[in-house]
């Protein structure tokens, strides 16, 4: 079986914040139009694919312990990441190692950034 697309989705209640961290978002609605647009690709194209939602909280910190750009590129990984796609162990294992010692703050599990490898 192959594996599902892992679709990166924003939710509208986060947008002030996705604004903040990404200025070419354009506005929620445009970016809906769109990303209901691929979800209608993937159908009609019979791909196996699911909505993740990625918060901007858990996000950032997972951006900054990898030391990775905070982009559109790094949602798709992190939302692949998120459902479990195979062949993403290294996100998950240097995420696990470095969130241990560097974040001991509370900040990895108010993140819900803790993964099973």
């Amino acid at each position: 079986m192959a594996p599902k697309i892992a679709l990166p989705w924003l939710l509208e209640e986060d947008w002030p914040k996705w604004s903040e961290l990404d200025a070419r978002l354009p506005a929620h609605e445009q970016w809906l139009v769109t990303a209901e647009r691929d979800v209608e690709t993937a159908r009609r194209l019979n791909l196996s694919w699911q909505k993740v939602i990625v918060r901007p909280d858990p996000f950032v910190v997972w951006c900054e312990v990898l030391k990775r750009p905070v982009d559109k590129y790094n949602r798709s990984i992190f939302a692949a990441v998120l459902s479990g796609q195979p062949g993403l162990e290294y996100y998950r294992r240097a995420t696990t190692q470095e969130l241990s010692p560097n974040l001991g703050d509370g900040r990895a599990q108010e993140a819900g950034l803790e993964f099973a490898i």
